[in-house]
């Protein structure tokens, strides 16, 4: 990318505190040495139906937990992020781990080099003109048969799009499912499908009265907080 096109973050921005006390999953990565995944990262490996010898590129991989996953699976998985502590975190657990733009390793790829394509919670990140640029290049990258996964916040969640969506201030918008289905399949993708993700625990919902307060709840506060976009690239 350009400066013009887009400004990276500073690779300092988020420490290692950070990673260690904040960032979601935390507390699971510090209590197994990082070899369990979160509850996010677990609901979306059911869903990946990655295969063995797959090769699979997760954009922002973070702390490593996906690819130690797929490591113990069989499977081929490189991560690329932006952030020099969480590369240097995931290098000292011996993962294959590209300290780069995302947008940039994709376009430094062949085509059909990957099986599976993954980013958790990096679209909102993106500005929209880049947003459709990284829809492109997952298309062009993966193999025919293959899929992406895009997990992002859900602001169909009333709490999620008004509120805790803006905890972090490098977030650029909320995508609502429909917005980025239909980026997908403008794209080429095909057999789109959104997965609702992570509905607020029951301890935490204050009980309603009636069927319609309660179903009004569960659509607007209580429901998914996150959702992952399955796209597959046809095959040929």
């Amino acid at each position: 990318m350009t400066d013009k096109e887009q400004k990276s973050l500073p690779s300092d921005l988020y420490t290692e505190e950070y990673f260690l006390t904040a960032c979601e999953g935390y507390d699971v990565f510090i209590e197994s040495e990082g070899v369990q995944l979160s509850r996010r990262l677990h609901d979306s490996f059911k869903v990946a139906e990655v295969q063995p010898g797959m090769r699979v590129l997760d954009i922002g991989c973070g702390r490593g937990e996906w690819l130690e996953l797929l490591k113990d699976n069989g499977l081929r998985g490189i991560g690329v992020d932006l952030n020099r502590v969480n590369v240097s975190q995931c290098r000292e657990r011996g993962l294959d781990v590209v300290e780069r733009d995302a947008l940039d390793h994709l376009r430094s790829l062949p085509e059909a080099a990957c099986g599976a394509i993954t980013a958790m919670h990096v679209i909102e990140h993106v500005p929209f003109r880049q947003l459709v640029a990284l829809f492109d290049e997952a298309y062009r990258v993966l193999c025919p048969g293959g899929v992406a996964i895009f997990e992002t916040p859900n602001p169909e969640n009333l709490a999620v799009g008004a509120c805790s969506f803006y905890y972090d201030p490098t977030h650029e918008r909320p995508l609502p499912p429909g917005t980025t289905r239909f980026v997908a399949e403008s794209r080429g993708f095909r057999d789109v499908a959104i997965l609702p993700l992570h509905p607020v625990p029951e301890g935490q919902r204050v009980p309603a009265e009636g069927p319609a307060t309660r179903e009004l709840l569960e659509r607007t506060l209580y429901g998914a907080q996150d959702y992952a976009i399955i796209a597959r690239k046809p095959d040929r």
